[in-house]
């Protein structure tokens, strides 16, 4: 199972032109390995690059699922995955090639619901990306 396409993924880049600054007061009790112990009791102006989501399209490209697993928490499962993208599912098979892009999904899992996680997650992927011509191969 592989979804086949175009794919456009968003990646956040900072903007060089718009900075956001904001007051934060260190605590006074703040332990010794803290990398703001020398700043502990007092407060400062931060500034910081505001981020941009940039799309990038990559076309006529073979996504695989790399793994998928189920961590439990306090109050309920999550359906963790990795996937990657290449230009063929030959390329996916070759261990000396890298993926063009690759990313992880996360969606909450239910016991009940669902049976297949791979097929679940291949479904998550598929509606995750901005696209009008993906297929499931």
């Amino acid at each position: 199972m592989a979804l086949s396409g175009n794919f456009t993924i968003f990646n956040p880049h900072p903007t060089d032109t718009e900075i956001v600054s904001h007051s934060v007061t260190y605590p006074s009790n703040l332990p010794e390995d803290s990398e703001f112990y020398s700043l502990r009791g007092t407060t400062a102006i931060v500034s910081e690059s505001v981020s941009v989501r940039v799309p990038t399209t990559f076309s006529n490209q073979y996504v695989i699922l790399k793994n998928t697993s189920i961590n439990k928490f306090p109050d309920k499962f999550m359906a963790n995955y990795e996937w990657e993208g290449y230009n063929s599912q030959e390329d996916s098979r070759d261990l000396s090639i890298s993926p063009n892009f690759s990313g992880e999904g996360m969606f909450n899992w239910d016991w009940g619901m669902y049976t297949n996680m791979h097929e679940e997650a291949y479904l998550h992927l598929s509606s995750s990306f901005i696209s009008s011509s993906i297929t499931n191969v």
